[in-house]
């Protein structure tokens, strides 16, 4: 069975509902359900790593990189002063909970997305719900999402080189929080589902050696109206806290 389970291409599911419930499980249904609490437990789930960087995803036809666990890294950080240690994140268990949104359609007119956002500012979210509001970027206001799992953790992990955080003075500062009892660390990446049509995709990422090898003008992908992007999972990747 395990040797089958191994052979599996793709996302690798190790629980199925979260019916283990040990203290990290029950640690991120108890943080999404504070702040959100429409949580779709039949939907949520632990990954293992994956079997392939890119799939078809099985509900809309369209590649995705599936969550992961392993090593999440990129030179970015470096160049910016963190060190080696601080600069990575070795992910050992990805929690995904599964959102109540009937709005999250899967069929092959939508992508699966993903968006790197702010763990120790989570609480934030509970005025909005699990809706995005469009904000200023880059490349014009949008939501900003990816195809990539490793560079959604890019921009949760820490706060990359943007105006205002030079403004703010928090360049590299982490945007990843801890557990209660202090023995791990942790970034959410929001699993999203986008009209295709909607969608408008750029090329210009500071991550371009964390990409999960998308073409560096498939790695950004915006979305101007916030409707049209919808919320159905909340990824936690856990890491050990060494930092």
């Amino acid at each position: 069975a395990w040797q089958g389970f191994w052979r599996q291409k793709g996302a690798r599911i190790l629980d199925r509902g979260l019916k283990a419930g040990d203290a990290l499980q029950s640690f991120a249904l108890q943080v999404v359900g504070g702040v959100w609490g429409s949580i779709d437990r039949a939907h949520s789930q632990e990954y293992c790593d994956r079997g392939a960087t890119k799939i078809v995803h099985s509900g809309t036809l369209s590649e995705y990189t599936p969550p992961s666990c392993g090593p999440i890294k990129s030179s970015y950080w470096t160049g910016l002063g963190v060190s080696e240690e601080r600069a990575t994140a070795d992910i050992e268990r990805v929690v995904r909970v599964g959102l109540v949104n009937s709005s999250a359609v899967f069929d092959a007119e939508h992508l699966p997305l993903y968006h790197g956002l702010a763990a120790n500012a989570f609480d934030g979210w509970a005025k909005s719900g699990a809706n995005f509001q469009a904000y200023p970027g880059k490349f014009g206001e949008g939501v900003y999402l990816t195809p990539s799992f490793q560079m959604a953790c890019m921009y949760a992990f820490r706060t990359p080189k943007t105006v205002a955080s030079l403004a703010d003075n928090n360049l590299a500062a982490p945007r990843f929080a801890s557990t209660p009892d202090g023995r791990w660390n942790y970034l959410i990446c929001l699993q999203v589902m986008a009209d295709a049509k909607a969608v408008t995709k750029f090329a210009g990422t500071a991550f371009t050696d964390a990409g999960d090898g998308w073409d560096l003008e498939a790695q950004i992908s915006v979305v101007r109206s916030a409707a049209e992007a919808q919320i159905y999972g909340v990824l936690f990747c856990f890491f050990p806290q060494t930092f």
